[in-house]
């Protein structure tokens, strides 16, 4: 019901809207099972490796819950996207981004603005941390070289730049993705091999619920998790590029 009654809200909302001034964008050829590549890559890589950290603080039937409720939250948000996406695109407006969407159905330059300045100011700032994680990772294999991070951040930046330059869309990442997600399976394997191989540590322990679980503890871990469904400022950007849009949500 919740979900007819968000759908009827966009549709009244863009009944108003006129189809002029837009620009329907060239269809991709990209099928769900590449979108779904590239969706892999960014759910595993931004929240797989932190989860050992966030049920250390929350104990492992919070870190469950939290999974599920926030995994249950993001297909209904992406539903609602995509009902959004095609809805506009029988108008012959095609969202090419959340800000474009917002323009299209909040209403105006001024929505579309504030929406590109939230949504992209925070994916470069997340893709700012993972700057800094290459430099870290590249002070550790090159730890005898005695770099300092600024250096070894500008020796990773370099190392990036040509992935940069050759990939100009979604679709052209999707082989890069794929390995990427590759890579860190093997490495979660490899983890897991280790503790199956020499057990846990003396002293280690796995509570139901963390002791000592505090407001800060709980909202710092949780927010990692929720970070890890936070992939929906690419959505439109997926669906623009994909063969037949409607498929999204498989």
């Amino acid at each position: 019901k919740l979900f007819s009654v968000s759908v009827a809200g966009m549709e009244r909302s863009l009944s108003a809207l006129s189809a002029s001034g837009s620009t329907p964008a060239n269809v991709g050829h990209m099928s769900w099972r590449d979108a779904s590549w590239v969706m892999l890559a960014d759910v595993v890589g931004t929240s797989i490796l932190t989860f050992s950290f966030v049920a250390a603080q929350l104990g492992s039937v919070i870190t469950v819950v939290l999974m599920v409720a926030c995994c249950a939250f993001a297909v209904y948000t992406a539903l609602l996207m995509c009902r959004t996406h095609g809805i506009l695109r029988r108008k012959g407006i095609y969202a090419t981004s959340m800000g474009e969407a917002a323009r299209h159905t909040l209403g105006g330059d001024a929505s579309a603005m504030f929406v590109f300045a939230i949504v992209y100011g925070y994916a470069f700032l997340g893709n700012s941390t993972y700057v800094l994680v290459l430099g870290q990772a590249l002070q550790g294999v090159l730890h005898n070289f005695e770099l300092c991070l600024p250096q070894a951040v500008a020796v990773s930046a370099v190392c990036c730049w040509p992935f940069v330059c050759v990939v100009r869309n979604l679709q052209e990442s999707t082989t890069l993705c794929f390995a990427n997600l590759i890579v860190l399976v093997g490495v979660v394997v490899l983890v897991l091999g280790s503790l199956v191989l020499q057990g846990r540590a003396p002293g280690v322990h796995a509570p139901f619920v963390a002791d000592h679980l505090s407001f800060s503890s709980f909202f710092g871990a949780s927010t990692n998790i929720l970070y890890g469904y936070a992939g929906h400022w690419l959505y439109f950007e997926l669906m623009t590029e994909m063969e037949k849009p409607e498929e999204f949500m498989k």
